[in-house]
């Protein structure tokens, strides 16, 4: 995924975040002081961790794109968005500019 995101998003500064009480996401894109959280989960029905929560709180992104083996696109929370790769690949670049 990391790799996909590379190529994707170049210009980018791509980075994980933990902590160590344990709350975690999976990457952090960066471009222009744009913040955006991504969290990849392998379940059709995703949830978001209090972990997560707590991550998201922490960062304040902008967006958070939660990647999953879903075929539509769709709201999970508050500027949170449940997407396939190739639509998340879209969403972060709009975000992004």
């Amino acid at each position: 995924m990391l790799t996909h995101l590379q190529v994707n998003f170049p210009k980018t500064e791509i980075s994980f975040y933990r902590t160590s009480n344990g709350a975690e996401l999976d990457f952090i894109i960066k471009n222009n002081n744009k913040i955006i959280a991504v969290e990849c989960k392998t379940n059709i029905s995703p949830v978001l961790s209090k972990g997560n929560r707590q991550s998201i709180k922490d960062i304040n992104p902008i967006k958070t794109v939660v990647i999953a083996p879903v075929k539509d696109t769709w709201s999970f929370d508050k500027n949170i968005t449940v997407a396939p790769l190739n639509d998340a690949i879209k969403i972060i670049n709009d975000m992004i500019g």
